[in-house]
Formats: structure tokens, sequence, C-alpha cells
């Protein structure tokens, strides 16, 4: 009981989009500084209980600028978003500023790489649509950051980016 109380503080005052626009410094978890260039620094924060709108999630990436200050986090979800949780986003976050499905594919293409992985790139058009339609994007535009949610139906899961836009 006391742990299940603990956890509900720790991600009620540790969301991940309130991480946007903090020194890297005064993030409550460690991070491990991954990559740098030119300026920007990249983290990654893992094995740490942390949230987006009440959904778990236990990886994030975070890009910083020069001075160490937090421009972008992005994480996935080893899921499809449902549409439970996407009505819980519309009542936080209000309805979205796009929502998109392709339409149609242009060109396909794919390459082995070094690592014996196959990397496959698509090109095709997009198209408005609603949730129903299995979107490829979400995103909402907020004062502060772009919140994007990319979904990967063939791959069932989602990740998640949010930017500072200032």
């Amino acid at each position: 009981m006391i742990k299940s109380i603990v956890f509900l503080f720790l991600i009620m005052n540790n969301p991940i989009e309130g991480f946007l626009g903090l020194n890297i410094s005064e993030l409550p978890y460690p991070a491990i500084e991954m990559d740098s260039e030119e300026g920007i620094k990249t983290y990654v924060v893992s094995d740490q209980e942390m949230v987006f709108l009440f959904k778990e999630v236990s990886l994030i990436i975070i890009e910083t600028d020069n001075k160490g200050i937090i421009k972008s986090i992005s994480t996935d979800f080893k899921e499809i978003i449902d549409e439970d949780y996407y009505k819980d986003l519309v009542d936080k976050l209000g309805k979205p500023d796009q929502i998109k499905k392709m339409s149609a594919i242009i060109n396909e293409d794919s390459e082995v790489l070094d690592s014996g992985n196959t990397a496959i790139s698509t090109t095709g058009y997009l198209e408005e649509c609603q949730f129903v339609d299995k979107p490829m994007f979400i995103k909402w535009n907020k004062l502060d950051k772009d919140i994007v949610f990319s979904i990967f139906h063939d791959q069932g899961n989602t990740h998640l980016t949010i930017n500072s836009s200032e």
C-alpha cells in the first residue's frame, strides 16, 4: 500500500513533460550523456518510474541546448495507444492540431545495414483522419511545447516526442 502511494506521488510530481525548460542538472533522475554534437547533448534516463499522462514510461531520451536546457524529450510505448488513452489525451490537451494517416505510398525502399538490420523507408501522402482510421501521427501545438505521437501499427508501438516550441 505504501509503495503504491509513493509511486503515485512520484508520477504525479514528475511528469516527463514538466522536464522541458529545466537545466539537465535539475532533473530529478540520473541522466547519462550519450552523444554531443554542435552544442546539442543527448542523454538517456532509464530504470526510473516516470509518467506521461498516467502512462508509465521507463526510458526517455533527452536533448539539451548548449546551456544544458532541456529542449526535447522522447520515449516509446511498447503498444499502440488505444481509444481510451486518446480520449484522455484529448481531455487533457484538447483536440489535436493534426491527426494524419498515410493515404498513398509513393515509394518504399529497404536497405540492409552493417548491423544486419533492415531499414525501410516509405514515402507517401498524408491526409487528415479520425482516430478510428488508425493514424500515423497525432500532433498538439501548445503554447510552449509540441507533442507528437508517431504510431507504428505494424510494429505494435508508439513513439512520443515533446519539443520545446520556444
